[in-house]
């Protein structure tokens, strides 16, 4: 593993980074226009993304939380209270996968909902930790990293997601009137509704409470957690000669993902640009981060050799 920033890698970054700022400046002026003639609520890849769009920032807490309990040996000072600290989160994590499943299906009205929520759960988490008992601990403990990477870039991806939402407070296409009162450009801050209640066209399946949260796109930011997925080839020499489709497949997702959100009315060109960019950024800054310090503690290690 290296920390080091690659000329390649370098020309990436410059070429991607022009390529945001181009989309972001027609963005700036064609958000609207995007949104009129690539409007299309009922259509099947929408829908689909629609409802299983952001699922990988939903499995990610319980794969994280698995992986950190099965890396756990008895060699570690507090072996048991990280074991019970974990086992609970990867309960947890499990249960909050299960609920966004019920409810993408609505489940949400089942009579006991609740009872069937904690039988799927304990059940689930059960099978994840016996096939995951059989995998070598050596394995596990290089998978860590993957892990830390997911909760980290998930913690901190959703929290700037959230408060942007509360700022920006920008109308969604699909609550706008037919002459589109309630659109502003990305570029102005809201901060909430303020005063533009009065405007919201309400929409059949979604609350009108949600009318608001436009910018940035919370869809497209959750399936850039894919994009963690770069960090395996570090890890494991195997994986090293298929590097390239560690980018390619979860990036390419996370396009369709995006693309989608404009197709069903839920967001502007420029909501799906930030929403991706923020979680991919972070994903980025994270891996780069984690390999600059193992390979400081490499160093470190051999000095002491």
């Amino acid at each position: 593993m290296t920390g080091r920033i690659s000329k390649k890698a370098l020309i990436i970054i410059i070429s991607s980074a022009a390529a945001f700022i181009g989309l972001m400046l027609t963005a700036t002026f064609l958000d609207l226009k995007i949104n009129i003639a690539l409007s299309n609520p009922e259509s099947l890849s929408g829908q689909f993304f629609e409802y299983l769009g952001d699922s990988p920032a939903y499995i990610s807490p319980a794969a994280a939380f698995i992986i950190l309990y099965q890396s756990l040996t008895k060699e570690n000072k507090f072996y048991k209270a990280l074991r019970l600290l974990f086992g609970g989160l990867s309960f947890v994590g499990v249960a909050f996968f299960i609920n966004y499943f019920m409810d993408k299906f609505f489940f949400e009205e089942l009579m006991y909902k609740y009872v069937y929520l904690i039988v799927f759960t304990v059940i689930l988490t059960v099978m994840l930790v016996l096939i995951t008992n059989r995998i070598d601990k050596a394995f596990m403990k290089k998978l860590a990293v993957f892990a830390l990477l997911l909760i980290a870039v998930l913690a901190v991806s959703q929290l700037i997601i959230t408060v942007s939402k509360g700022m920006w407070g920008r109308m969604r296409f699909r609550n706008m009137n037919t002459s589109y009162d309630g659109f502003t450009p990305w570029y102005k801050l809201n901060f909430g509704a303020n005063g533009r209640e009065g405007l919201v066209v309400s929409h059949e399946y979604h609350p009108d409470d949600d009318a608001f949260k436009s910018f940035p796109s919370g869809h497209t930011a959750a399936a850039a957690m894919s994009i963690c997925l770069i960090i395996l080839p570090d890890l494991f020499d195997k994986l090293k000669k298929y590097k390239c489709w560690f980018y390619i497949a979860p990036i390419a997702y996370t396009l369709f993902v995006g693309f989608s959100r404009i197709i069903v009315e839920a967001h502007f060109l420029s909501d799906v640009l930030v929403g991706g960019a923020i979680t991919s950024g972070t994903v980025f800054l994270a891996r780069w981060l984690i390999l600059t310090l193992a390979q400081k503690m490499r160093a470190k290690k051999q000095g002491e050799v």
